[in-house]
C-alpha cells in the first residue's frame, strides 16, 4: 500500500472513531470510570505501607483529572469562546501527563498508563479543533507510549481495524503452542488429531486434572503472546507515524517509511484457519475492571519480560464469591484516585493517602508478601478454559438440589417446602459454586416457588432465608428481577412482609429496583423510619449484598425525592411528621454505605419544612457530611454543597454563624481548601453554590481583608452571573445572593423581598405571625442586630469587588428574556443598592447608578407588577439621596411622575422621590401637575352642600336640609352609599378624629352628633344637646369644641357641661392639635387655646385694613404645620405656620379670598367664592396650577373641598348642591 493511501486510511479510520467516541458521551463516561476504577486497583492488603504521595506527584494527577472535565465542559457547550478557552486550558493540563517518562511511576501509578491516557484524550482535543494531523498523530503516539493498554482498555476496536490485520501470524503462532499444551493434557489422545477444535473436549474433569507444570506453562505463553503483540502494535504505531510525517513534509527528498514484518516468536508447524481461532485469543487476554498495573513486567526488552514470566510461580485464579456482599456500586466506582489526590492535595496537613479510600478491597487479592508492597497488581491475563480451576462440579450440586428442588415446586405440604428452602439454602451455600448454579435456580419454575413461599410461609427464619436466596439470585441474574417485578402480586407480598416487621425484606424491594410509582402507592415511608430508626435491625446472620437498614434507607430517598415538587413535598412531610423521624436519620450518618441518601433525604426534608432545619443543625454530625463531602464524586459533593448552604439558612443568625464556623473547622481536612480545589473544577450549575458557601465562610473574619477564597467566590459568581448561555446558572447565582440576607421566612425560603418592600413603606408579612412573649424580646433583638450587621458585611463585599462588578453583571441580568431571572435580578440588585447607602462610599456608587438607573426606570415605567414598581422605586430612592443621581433621576421625572404618584399611597419610597423630584430647581412643578375633570353629582335635593370631609376611601358630605351621605370614592363616580337623617337643620360641619374611628356633626339644630364609621357605613352612637347652634366644630375623646354667633369658642367636655373662653373675636374655623385648639377668627387673627388650663392667647395677627373686614376662613393642621386662609390682604390670602415656634414658613400669595383649604401629601387646595380652586406645592409652597370650576349661577361659590391623603382625587361642594371630582395625576 502506497504511503498516501496509508494516511488516507488513518483518516478516515481513526476519525471516525474520535467522531464516534465524541458524539457517545455515555460512553466516554463509562470508559473514563472504567480506567478511573484500573487506577483505584490497588493492593490494599499492604498495611505497613508507610510511603508518603508527594505534593507534585498529586498535582499531576490533579492535572490530568482537570484536563479531562475541561475538555468535557468544551464537548458540551456550544458557545464558541467558551468552547476554545475550555481547549486551550484542557490542552495546557494534559500536556503535563503526556510528557511524563514512561518507565516512572506517579503516585504509584505507572506512567505510561497516564501518558496514553493523555494522549488519547489530546487526539480528541485536536479533533475539535479540527486538525485531523495532530489528532491522529495523539492517537497513534498512545499506541507507541502504551499498545497493551492501548487496544485492552483505551481503544480495542481501533486496534482491531489498523494493527490486527497485521498480527495473523503471532495469532496462529500462539493458537497452535496453545493446541500442542492442550493436546498433551488429554488422558487419551491416540485417536485425536491436531486439527480438531480442542474447546469442545473441556469438561470439569479435564480442568481439575491440569497439573502445576502445565499451567505454568500455559501461563508463560499467554505472557510471550501478549509481549509480542504489544511490541509488533509499537512498531506499526511508529510507521503510521511515519507515514503522516511523510505526507506533511510533502517532499520527494525525504525518506520514504519502511512497512514493518511481523514475526511471531516461532515459526507454527502449519497454517491454522482463522475460522478456528476463538476471539478471546485474536486480540490478547481480557482484564477484569479490578485488575491494576503489572509491576513485574518490565519495558525495556523481551527476554526480560520472558525470564521474569519463568521466574513467577503459577497463580490459582480465586474463586468469586457469589454472594452480592461483592457487589460494587457505580457511585462507588466513580471516586477515582485521581479526584480524590487533587482535592486533598490543597490540605498540607492531610496524612499520605491510599487512592482507594474509597474502594471495596474484597474484590483485590494478593498471592505472597513481595506483591502487598507494590502498588498496582494486573491480574492474571487471561480467561481461557484452561486458567479457570473450579473448586466443586455444577453438575453434583444440582444433582444434590434437586430432591429438594422438586419438593419446593411439587408438594402441597408447607412443612416439607419450607424445610426444602432451608436445605437448597444451606448446599448452595457450602457448595461454593457460582454462575452454574445460579442459572440452575433463576429458572421461572423455581423462582416462583420460592416465591409461594414468602406468600404461605409464617416461620421468619424460613423467609429470611428464602429472601436471601432470591437476593443472591437477583445480583447475578437481572432475569430473575425481571420475573419478579413482570407479577404485581410478588411486589404486593414482599411490601406486606415488610409492613408486618420482617426488615430483611427491605432488602428484596430494594433489589428489585421498583420505580417511583410502583413504590410509592404502598405507604412505606412509616414503615421504613422504624427499620431505620430501630438500632438492632442488623443484627442478622444473613449475608446480604446490602444492609436491611442500608436498603431502607436507599428505599426512602427514592421516596422522597421521587415525583414532581407536590409529592416531593408531602412524602418529605410524612418523614418529618414521624416520630423520631429526623433524629433516626442523623444516626444513620456514620454508615458510609447509607450516607449519601441520608444526606439527600434530609436536604429534601429541610427544603419542604423548615422546622425541621433546627432539629438537623442541633443533632447532626457534620464531619460525616464533610467526609462524604471530601470523598465523593461531583454529584456527591454538589448534593453535599447544596445542604451545607441549606443548613447555613437558619432563622437566627447566630446559629448561622456557628454552623459555619464548624464546617470551617470541622474534619481532617481543610474544608475551604477543597471548596477552592472543587470551585476550580465542578460543572457551571454548581458554581454558584459552591462560591456562596466559600464566601460565607472566608466572612466569618474579617470582612475588609481580602484572600484567595474570597477572590475566587467572587468571580465564580460573577461568571454565573454574566453567564447567559446557562440561564440555570444564572437563576441560582441570583438565588444564592438572596440567601445571604440575614431575614429568612417560615417557610425557610429567603425574605429578602418582603424585607425590601417593608423598608419601602409596603408593609407584607415576612415570617411567622406568632407574637414573641416579653421574655424573648432582647434575644429577638440581637438576632436582629445580628442579622443586621451580616447584611452589611456582605453586602460590602460583593459591592466592592473590583469597583463594583457585581453591578455590572447585574446590568446584564437585567437582559434576560427569562421573567425568573429578571424578578431574581430585580430584588438583589435592589437590596444591594439600598445596602450600598448604609455605608461609606468606595467608589462604587457610581458604577451602581450607571449601570442600573435606567433598568430601574424601566422596570418603574412597563412592569404592571406592584411589587416591581415598590422594589424599583426603593433603589430609585437611594440613588436620589446623591444630587448627581437625583438630576439623573430628574431627566426621566415626566414619565415617571404618574407611577409615582400612583404608587405613593403603598409606598413612602416613591412619596420621598417625588418629594426630591417637586424641590428640584432644575425642574418645573407645573409640567409635572394635571387633573382630568371627572363627573359632577347633583344632590341639590337637600339643598346646599356644608361641609365634606375624606376618610378610608369614603367621601362624607353633609347638606343644609339635615342629611349627611356617605360615598364610596374607589370609582371614577362617587357611589352613594348610605344617607342618615339624624339632624332635623341643617348640619354645619364634620369633623374626623385622627384614629378615623369616630365622626362628628355639628348643626343648627343646636346638637352635636357622634358617628362610629365603619366600612360600609356610619352609625349615630351619642347625641349631645349644646343648646347653641353649631357652626364650627373640632373634638375629640375628652371634649368638643364648637364656635356659635358669638366671640369666643365653647368648649364640651361630654358631660353636659358647657365653657365658654372668650375673646374679642368670632371664631369662623377650628383645628385641634392634642390640647391646643386652633381658632381662625374674624380680624385675621389665629387664636390659639389651651384645653389643659382653659385659656386663650394670640398665634397670629395679621395686618388690618382701613376698609372691608379681613377673617380667617379656613384653618388645617398636618405634619406639625398650621395652613391658614382667608381675606387677601396685599395681595397674600393664606400662611403656613410651624406650629413648634410659631414662624411663618410661607405664604399662598393670590389676589382671591381663600374660603376653603384642604391639604394632602403633595399639594394644598385653596377654594375662592368665584370657583376657582388653585393648586400649591406643599413643599415649596409655590402655585403650580389652578383649577376653574363650572359653576352653575353668578350667585354659586364653592362651599368645600376635600382631598384623599394620597392626592389621587379632589372634591368639591357648591352652594347650589352639586359635587365635582377631579382625578389628579
Amino acid at each position: 500500500m502506497e504511503e498516501n493511501d496509508v494516511v488516507r486510511s488513518l483518516i478516515t479510520t481513526i476519525g471516525s472513531f474520535i467522531e464516534d467516541r465524541l458524539t457517545n458521551k455515555e460512553q466516554r463516561i463509562q470508559h473514563k470510570d472504567h480506567c478511573a476504577e484500573r487506577l483505584a486497583a490497588e493492593d490494599r492488603t499492604a498495611k505497613n505501607q508507610t510511603e508518603e504521595i508527594h505534593y507534585s506527584d498529586q498535582a499531576v494527577l490533579a492535572n490530568l483529572d482537570w484536563g479531562i472535565e475541561a475538555l468535557e465542559e468544551a464537548i458540551a457547550t456550544s458557545n464558541v469562546e467558551t468552547k476554545m478557552a475550555r481547549l486551550e486550558y484542557a490542552e495546557k493540563m494534559l500536556q503535563v501527563c503526556a510528557m511524563l517518562h514512561s518507565d516512572r511511576k506517579t503516585a504509584g501509578v505507572p506512567n505510561f498508563y497516564l501518558s496514553a491516557w493523555a494522549h488519547l484524550n489530546l487526539s480528541y482535543l485536536w479533533k475539535l479543533k479540527n486538525d485531523n494531523r495532530n489528532s491522529i498523530l495523539h492517537m497513534l503516539e498512545m499506541f507507541v507510549v502504551d499498545p497493551f493498554f492501548s487496544r485492552v482498555d483505551f481503544a480495542p476496536e481501533l486496534w482491531r481495524s489498523i494493527f490486527s490485520p497485521h498480527m495473523s501470524s503471532i495469532i496462529g503462532w500462539y493458537s497452535e503452542e496453545r493446541r500442542k499444551i492442550v493436546f498433551d493434557m488429554i488422558p487419551d489422545n491416540s485417536d485425536l488429531s491436531l486439527t480438531v477444535d480442542f474447546d469442545h473436549c473441556f469438561n470439569e474433569s479435564l480442568i481439575l486434572s491440569v497439573r502445576p507444570e502445565q499451567a505454568e506453562r500455559i501461563q508463560a505463553l499467554e505472557n510471550l503472546y501478549a509481549e509480542s503483540l504489544d511490541s509488533n502494535t509499537r512498531l506499526y504505531a511508529k510507521y503510521y507515524k511515519d507515514c503522516m510525517n511523510y505526507d506533511a513534509a510533502n517532499t520527494r527528498k525525504a525518506i520514504l517509511p519502511m512497512m514493518p514484518i511481523v514475526e511471531p516468536p516461532m515459526t507454527p508447524l502449519h497454517e491454522i484457519s482463522s475460522r478456528l481461532i476463538p476471539d478471546y485469543v485474536k486480540f490478547g487476554p481480557v482484564l477484569p475492571k479490578s485488575a491494576g498495573f503489572s509491576t513485574n513486567q518490565s519495558r525495556d526488552a523481551s527476554s526480560s519480560r520472558r525470564e521474569s514470566s519463568r521466574n513467577s510461580s503459577p497463580k490459582t485464579p480465586s474463586v468469586t464469591n457469589s454472594s452480592p456482599k461483592s457487589v460494587k456500586k457505580p457511585g462507588n466506582i466513580q471516586t477515582s484516585m485521581l479526584r480524590l489526590l487533587s482535592t486533598r492535595a490543597t490540605d498540607s496537613t492531610s496524612l499520605p493517602i491510599s487512592p482507594l479510600s474509597c474502594c471495596d478491597n474484597s474484590s483485590i487479592s494478593s498471592t505472597d508478601s513481595d506483591e502487598e508492597t507494590k502498588r498496582f497488581v494486573r491480574a492474571a491475563l487471561a480467561t481461557s478454559p484452561t486458567s479457570v480451576i473450579s473448586q466443586a462440579s455444577v453438575e453434583t450440586v444440582i444433582n444434590a438440589l434437586k430432591p429438594y428442588i422438586l419438593c419446593l415446586c411439587n408438594s402441597e405440604d408447607l412443612k416439607e417446602c419450607e424445610e426444602a428452602v432451608l436445605t437448597v439454602s444451606k448446599i448452595w451455600e457450602d457448595s461454593n459454586v457460582g454462575p452454574g448454579i445460579n442459572s440452575y435456580l433463576s429458572s421461572p419454575t423455581i423462582v416462583n416457588g420460592f416465591m409461594e413461599i414468602l406468600s404461605a410461609s409464617f416461620d421468619k427464619d424460613v423467609l429470611r432465608t428464602t429472601i436471601c436466596t432470591l437476593s443472591k439470585l437477583i445480583c447475578a441474574d437481572d432475569r430473575v428481577r425481571d420475573l419478579l417485578t413482570s407479577i404485581d402480586s410478588d411486589f404486593y407480598c414482599l411490601t406486606d412482609l415488610l409492613k408486618k416487621g420482617l426488615v430483611e425484606a427491605a432488602v428484596l424491594v430494594y433489589l428489585l429496583r421498583p420505580s417511583f410509582s410502583q413504590i410509592s402507592r404502598h405507604d412505606l415511608v412509616g414503615t421504613l423510619v422504624r427499620i431505620i430508626s430501630d438500632e438492632n435491625e442488623d443484627v442478622t446472620n444473613f449475608r446480604f449484598s446490602i444492609a436491611p437498614k442500608d436498603a431502607a434507607i436507599a428505599l426512602l430517598e427514592q421516596i422522597v425525592i421521587g415525583g414532581d415538587e407536590s409529592e416531593k413535598s408531602v412524602n418529605a412531610m410524612n418523614v418529618v411528621v414521624t416520630d423520631n423521624g429526623i433524629p433516626a436519620l442523623l444516626s444513620c450518618l456514620d454508615r458510609v454505605d447509607g450516607r449519601q441518601s441520608v444526606v439527600s433525604i434530609l436536604l429534601r426534608c429541610m427544603r419542604s419544612d423548615s422546622t425541621c432545619k433546627n432539629v438537623v443543625a442541633n443533632g447532626i454530625e457534620l464531619s460525616h457530611v464533610l467526609e462524604l463531602f471530601h470523598n465523593g464524586d461531583d454529584s456527591v459533593r454538589g448534593m453535599c454543597v447544596e445542604f451545607l448552604c441549606e443548613l447555613v439558612r437558619l432563622k437566627r443568625r447566630t446559629s448561622s454563624d456557628e454552623i459555619l464556623r464548624i464546617i470551617k473547622e470541622e474534619g481532617t481536612f481543610s474544608t475551604m481548601h477543597t471548596l477552592l480545589v472543587y470551585l476550580q473544577m465542578s460543572p457551571m450549575e454548581q458554581k454558584p453554590s459552591v462560591a456562596i458557601l466559600l464566601l460565607q465562610l472566608d466572612l466569618l473574619a474579617a470582612p475588609r481583608k481580602p484572600s484567595i477564597y474570597r477572590e475566587e467566590a467572587m468571580e465564580a459568581i460573577l461568571e454565573a452571573l454574566r453567564s447567559k448561555e446557562f440561564p440555570s446558572s444564572q437563576i441560582t447565582a441570583l438565588g444564592m445572593l438572596s440567601s445571604l440576607v440575614g431575614s429568612l421566612r417560615g417557610s425557610n425560603k429567603p425574605c429578602v423581598e418582603s424585607w425590601l418592600l417593608k423598608i419601602a413603606g409596603f408593609d407584607r408579612t415576612c415570617g411567622d405571625t406568632t407574637k414573641t412573649d416579653e421574655t424573648k424580646a432582647d434575644e429577638t433583638k440581637e438576632e436582629e442586630r445580628a442579622a443586621r450587621n451580616w447584611e452589611k458585611r456582605i453586602a460590602f463585599v460583593l459591592s466592592n469587588h473590583e469597583k463594583g462588578s457585581i453591578f455590572k453583571a447585574m446590568e446584564e441580568c437585567f437582559k434576560s428574556n427569562s421573567i425568573e431571572i429578571a424578578r431574581s435580578c430585580l430584588v438583589v440588585s435592589t437590596w444591594l443598592v439600598h445596602m450600598l447607602y448604609s455605608f461609606p462610599d468606595c467608589g462604587t456608587r457610581d458604577v451602581a447608578r450607571k449601570s442600573l438607573l435606567d433598568k430601574f426606570v424601566n422596570v418603574l415605567q412597563s412592569s404592571k407588577n406592584l411589587e416591581e414598581k415598590i422594589l424599583a422605586a426603593l433603589a430609585l430612592r437611594g440613588f436620589a439621596s446623591e444630587p448627581c443621581g437625583l438630576n439623573e433621576i430628574g431627566v426621566y421625572a415626566k414619565s415617571l411622575w404618574k407611577t409615582l404618584r400612583k404608587i405613593k399611597k403603598s409606598c413612602t419610597a416613591a412619596s420621598d422621590i417625588t418629594k426630591a423630584l417637586m424641590n428640584l430647581p432644575s425642574i418645573d412643578a407645573a409640567d409635572l401637575w394635571s387633573c382630568v375633570e371627572g363627573p359632577a353629582i347633583d344632590v341639590s335635593v337637600n339643598g346646599e352642600i356644608l361641609s365634606m370631609i375624606h376618610v378610608r376611601s369614603r367621601l362624607i358630605s353633609s347638606h343644609s336640609d339635615g342629611t349627611i351621605k356617605v360615598w364610596d370614592t374607589a370609582k371614577r363616580a362617587p357611589r352613594l352609599i348610605q344617607e342618615a337623617r339624624e339632624h332635623s337643620k341643617a348640619v354645619t360641619c364634620l369633623y374626623v378624629t385622627p384614629s378615623c374611628d369616630k365622626l362628628y356633626s355639628g348643626s343648627l339644630d343646636k346638637t352635636i352628633r357622634v358617628w362610629s364609621i365603619k366600612q360600609e357605613e356610619i352609625y349615630c352612637i351619642q347625641v349631645h344637646d349644646v343648646r347653641e347652634a353649631v357652626l364650627a366644630l373640632a373634638a375629640n375623646a375628652s371634649v368638643a369644641c364648637f364656635s356659635s354667633q358669638g366671640n369666643g369658642v365653647k368648649v364640651y367636655n361630654w358631660s353636659g357641661i358647657v365653657k365658654n373662653i372668650g375673646f374679642n373675636k368670632q371664631a369662623k374655623c377650628l383645628a385641634l392639635d392634642g390640647d391646643k385648639l386652633y381658632c381662625g377668627c374674624s380680624g385675621y387673627s389665629v387664636q390659639e387655646v389651651d384645653l389643659k388650663t382653659q385659656s386663650s392667647s394670640t398665634f397670629y395677627s395679621g395686618a388690618k385694613k382701613l376698609l372691608g373686614k379681613q377673617t380667617i376662613h379656613s384653618v388645617e393642621i398636618q405634619d406639625g404645620l398650621l395652613y391658614a386662609g382667608g381675606s387677601s390682604v396685599d395681595g397674600v390670602a393664606g400662611k403656613v405656620f410651624k406650629l413648634s415656634s410659631k414662624a411663618v414658613i410661607g405664604s399662598l400669595p393670590t389676589g382671591l379670598d381663600i374660603q376653603q383649604t384642604t391639604v394632602n401629601n403633595d399639594f394644598i387646595f385653596t377654594a375662592t367664592k368665584c370657583g376657582i380652586i388653585e393648586v400649591w406645592l406643599k413643599e415649596r409652597v409655590a402655585k403650580i396650577a389652578y383649577i376653574k370650576m363650572a359653576c352653575g349661577g353668578g350667585s354659586t361659590r364653592i362651599t368645600a373641598v376635600a382631598s384623599d391623603s394620597d392626592g389621587q382625587k379632589l372634591f368639591s361642594g357648591t352652594s347650589d348642591g352639586r359635587i365635582q371630582v377631579w382625578s389628579l395625576d
